[in-house]
């Protein structure tokens, strides 16, 4: 019987005489795996996702919307580029399962991609923005027209509309 040292140097001395067959061997059974362990490594992630989104809400915060291929996690401070980068090298990592292993801490929350979206880009959302030129006392046209618009194209231009159909009706 061989002692552990001496089948360590055995097969060391096997690997190097047959090195390249068994690179060959190891490439053509990643290569093989390959879909399959894309397969389960998409289940795993979309399985982790749903349970994040569970937690935080299985709607989005502002909307409603309820279609899962939609929602997102929002850090509701805000500074979620910086926190990212922080967590993950590079600011790019698996967020939803840094979530779930940090029993889903407080801070979070569950909106859709237009509604962070807008929220990063007009520092809130339209439908909140809807609401409150709805409810508030009405302002002048220039200026409801520029805290809706703010000057970010098309989604904003739908919004405007909006508000200014709104605010002709009461008139």
């Amino acid at each position: 019987m061989q002692s552990a040292e001496d089948r360590r140097e055995y097969q060391a001395k096997y690997y190097r005489e047959h090195r390249e067959k068994k690179i060959a061997q190891i490439s053509a059974n990643q290569k093989r795996q390959r879909p399959m362990r894309r397969e389960y490594e998409k289940a795993r992630y979309d399985r982790v996702r749903r349970e994040v989104l569970d937690h935080y809400g299985p709607s989005c915060a502002c909307c409603g919307e309820t279609e899962i291929a939609f929602l997102t996690i929002h850090h509701i401070n805000g500074g979620g580029n910086t926190h990212r980068r922080q967590i993950f090298k590079g600011g790019h990592g698996p967020f939803y399962p840094w979530l779930k292993a940090r029993g889903f801490p407080a801070g979070y929350q569950t909106l859709c991609q237009n509604c962070n979206v807008a929220i990063h880009k007009l520092g809130t959302c339209p439908h909140k923005l809807a609401e409150s030129a709805e409810t508030a006392d009405r302002p002048d046209d220039g200026v409801l027209k520029q805290q809706i618009d703010g000057g970010y194209g098309r989604v904003s231009e739908n919004w405007l509309y909006r508000a200014e159909v709104s605010v002709s009706e009461e008139a």
